[in-house]
């Protein structure tokens, strides 16, 4: 039987408190998902030191598993709109998290050292004949969950959403095998037929919409619905298997991931599924994101982005507009840097061999400086052969400039993908470090 307490979503301002009563305490980095399926993480400061430390989080749904680190301290707790917690010290000098009056960050390093953390609980996806292992293991795990559970001493609020928690984390565990990583040779044909029966027999656990706000809900009807598709990572396959499969708002969350996931990727007929999608979900918030950032995408660069002014080694001063046009036709991958990031330079090396490897009259790489020392920039350029007049700009204003600002560039590097129209394919793309930046940039040419 599953407990339906959870309330609808909404965007309303929410947020929690933790208090710190260690004095060498001047700020808190916490983790935790929002409904996006985006795993956040915000550093927060306390400016008059005196130990509050306040999450805003408008798009996360309570209760909710929050996470905040001190200084390599990872404490987990279940956190409630609204409430203030509190930072302490226990007698042997370790940190907790207590709210009225109990430890409630115990509960739960409780269960991950009882069972495991479910990345390291499951490890079926390596070979087919080991998947009903999968099933085994996770019900003695959410055995021993439960059982923890029985005796814990938690509100009844808490217990509920504990009890949920336990049921989906075991459903998600049982899925592993469609779960990323995923080995390239990895046949679905081979699975058990135990396996295959064991999970089709969850089938009912995915009807309930009260249950959408559950972070492991949503993991697990997204994941469930590509086990019935007996596939990995194909797109279509798996938003057929939505509309056939599931209805309400589980159908509408598992198509939102889709689209979200291969918003950026140029698939063919991509633009038909989007169509389907409003045409099921009108309202939502989850329909807003997806609109907001189909929009960014199917939109041209804006006025104040392309009359972003450049210069070149030579001295010669254009806009991001006049530059566009030197390569007509052509995708551009814009690497925006600086002589004294370290992290943009270590970069340059994977950049240099993916350009040798894509060697393409469709294909542009151009190197953005938002240096405020040209000789520093300069300088930065002599020491890379394959920066050169032709593809490195130092660009006017340098972090305060447009186009930083009209795509909210807070921190470099930072890369972004702009198609031969000047559109822009994605303001935040991989860098070149990462194996999978070839073949997304292959597919546009």
């Amino acid at each position: 039987m599953l407990l339906m307490f959870f309330f609808s979503m909404s965007l309303c301002a929410k947020e929690i408190i933790v208090k710190a009563n260690q004095k060498d305490v001047k700020f808190l980095n916490f983790y935790y998902n929002d409904v996006f399926f985006d795993l956040k993480s915000k550093m927060v400061s306390t400016p008059d030191n005196k130990g509050d430390f306040t999450l805003h989080t408008d798009l996360i749904v309570y209760p909710a598993i929050v996470a905040c680190e001190f200084y390599g301290t990872h404490l987990t707790f279940l956190a409630f709109e609204g409430q203030t917690y509190v930072l302490k010290r226990a007698i042997d000098s370790s940190l907790y998290v207590e709210s009225q009056g109990r430890n409630v960050s115990g509960f739960y390093s409780l269960l991950e050292k009882s069972t495991g953390s479910f990345r390291t609980s499951t490890y079926s996806a390596r070979a087919p004949s080991d998947s009903y292992k999968a099933i085994q293991i996770a019900d003695k795990r959410k055995q021993r969950r439960d059982s923890i559970l029985a005796t814990a001493k938690l509100t009844s609020e808490e217990r509920s959403y504990f009890k949920e928690f336990n049921f989906f984390q075991s459903i998600n565990e049982k899925l592993r095998p469609f779960m990323p990583p995923i080995p390239s040779n990895y046949n679905y044909a081979e699975l058990p037929d135990s396996y295959v029966e064991d999970l089709k027999k969850l089938r009912g656990a995915f009807v309930h919409d009260d249950l959408i706000n559950i972070d492991k809900y949503r993991l697990a009807a997204f994941y469930y619905n590509r086990f019935l598709t007996k596939s990995a990572d194909n797109f279509a396959v798996e938003f057929e298997s939505a509309i056939k499969n599931f209805e309400g708002n589980t159908r509408n969350l598992i198509l939102f991931r889709l689209l979200k996931e291969n918003i950026k990727k140029n698939l063919p007929g991509f633009d038909s599924y989007y169509a389907r999608y409003c045409q099921l979900d009108n309202k939502s918030i989850f329909r807003k994101y997806l609109d907001s950032v189909n929009n960014l995408y199917k939109k041209p660069a804006s006025e104040a982005i392309l009359n972003t002014r450049l210069t070149d080694l030579n001295g010669n001063s254009f806009t991001l507009k006049e530059l566009l046009g030197k390569h007509p036709g052509s995708v551009l991958y814009i690497d925006l840097w600086a002589s004294w990031c370290v992290p943009c330079r270590a970069e340059f090396y994977f950049s240099e061999k993916l350009q040798l490897g894509l060697r393409s009259s469709k294909l542009a790489f151009i190197y953005l400086s938002v240096d405020k020392d040209s000789t520093a920039w300069k300088e930065a350029n002599r020491v890379y052969d394959f920066l050169n007049k032709e593809n490195s700009y130092l660009v006017a204003g340098d972090m305060d400039a447009a186009l930083l600002k009209n795509l909210n560039v807070l921190s470099i590097p930072r890369y972004m993908i702009l198609d031969a129209n000047g559109y822009i394919i994605d303001d935040n793309a991989l860098r070149p470090s990462n194996p999978q930046l070839k073949d997304l940039l292959t597919k546009f040419l």
